[in-house]
């Protein structure tokens, strides 16, 4: 099993898509139509749209990987996106929203909370019941509680000198898990490729 990574980004862009689809999302309508209590230090928060998050082109700044002690508690909880969503009220825009492309997984962390706002499921059970389940991917999962360690191959952190550690799974925060991670085999991984290139 392995840790995908930002390829975690596809997954939160598809199930918008899908919800779009239904008419539940316009992609072009303020974030605020969906997070009514997303707020921003910089007044340009309220031009920010789906599309522009999708795009990375919101101005949004990202996550600080290598700050000491970012990976120290990671934060799993339930409400873990809608935290970040309301952890932003001090936070600077980088740009106009969508005057420039800045790639950010924090953006796609508020994707994945309008996900849960929208079809009342958690981001994860969303995920589950829409994309991996339809799709037979028996051995995916996003929450570390669901692996199974011993199929785990080892990633690698920045330690806070510049080196590399080995360790036996990244510990990614649940806030993270819309633009960062989900845990896959090579063999689901190739049935959500052919997926999408099937469509």
């Amino acid at each position: 099993i392995f840790s995908t990574a930002s390829v975690a980004k596809t997954l939160t862009a598809s199930a918008i898509m899908q919800l779009a689809e239904q008419g539940k999302v316009d992609l072009d309508a303020p974030l605020t139509t969906y997070l009514p209590y997303f707020e921003m230090a910089d007044e340009r928060y309220t031009e920010i749209t789906v599309r522009h998050l999708l795009e990375h082109r919101s101005g949004m700044p990202d996550f600080d990987w290598l700050a000491p002690g970012y990976y120290d508690n990671p934060d799993n909880s339930d409400s873990a996106l809608e935290e970040l969503v309301r952890s932003l009220k001090t936070t600077e825009l980088l740009s106009e929203p969508g005057e420039s492309f800045s790639y950010t997984t924090m953006g796609f962390g508020l994707l994945g909370h309008v996900i849960e706002v929208v079809s009342g499921q958690s981001f994860e059970n969303y995920i589950h019941d829409h994309i991996f389940a339809p799709l037979d991917m028996e051995s995916t999962h996003q929450r570390l509680t669901d692996l199974d360690f011993t199929q785990m191959a080892s990633p690698h952190i920045p330690g806070t000198d510049g080196s590399w550690i080995v360790n036996p799974v990244f510990p990614y925060a649940r806030e993270e898990g819309p633009g960062s991670h989900f845990y896959t085999s090579v063999q689901d991984i190739a049935k959500y490729a052919i997926a999408h290139l099937r469509q």
